[in-house]
């Protein structure tokens, strides 16, 4: 019978060692933060908080996939890009024309499976351009040579903007 009690108290020793490290880990596991709020809608344009926080819209395809996306984000400076699944001849980039201003070229960054990446730096003009235009253009062309314009919306993007500075 001496030895019951001996096992009950090495298994009391060995609950409470268990116990102390999970404590120890769970106080070094990050506690999650806030969950970021959901995508908020400005007529053509949303807020969509991820990792970070930016406004975007896309252009969609009679099959309703996205065929194109503009996205604008503040951080680093402040950047505009489009992106786009569809197959590019790349040397000549991207032209965003913006109600009347003149065509922007716009280099394409980069590609990968799921489509190719242009970015361009939010200037004080690009960015004054987006909030007076009511729409605009982006013309690329695909690797068959066949040059593609689509029309991009630019209804909204003032209060998405706006609502992006009061973001978190």
């Amino acid at each position: 019978m001496a030895l019951r009690p001996f096992r009950i108290a090495r298994r009391g020793v060995f609950l409470a060692a268990i116990l102390a490290v999970c404590a120890a880990h769970s106080a070094e596991m990050p506690r999650p933060g806030p969950e970021p709020p959901a995508p908020s809608a400005f007529d053509d344009w949303s807020l969509v908080c991820d990792e970070a926080c930016d406004v975007r819209t896309g252009v969609f395809g009679r099959d309703g996939s996205e065929v194109l996306s503009v996205i604008v984000r503040p951080d680093g400076g402040g950047a505009l890009g489009i992106g786009t699944p569809l197959p590019l001849f790349l040397p000549d980039g991207v032209r965003l024309t913006l109600g009347e201003s003149e065509p922007r070229v716009i280099p394409w960054r980069t590609c990968d499976a799921e489509g190719c990446t242009a970015r361009v730096p939010l200037d004080p003009k690009l960015l004054a351009d987006l909030r007076r235009e009511r729409a605009g253009t982006v013309e690329l062309i695909l690797e068959t040579g066949e040059r593609v314009r689509l029309g991009i919306s630019l209804l909204g993007f003032t209060a998405a903007w706006r609502a992006l500075s009061d973001a978190p």
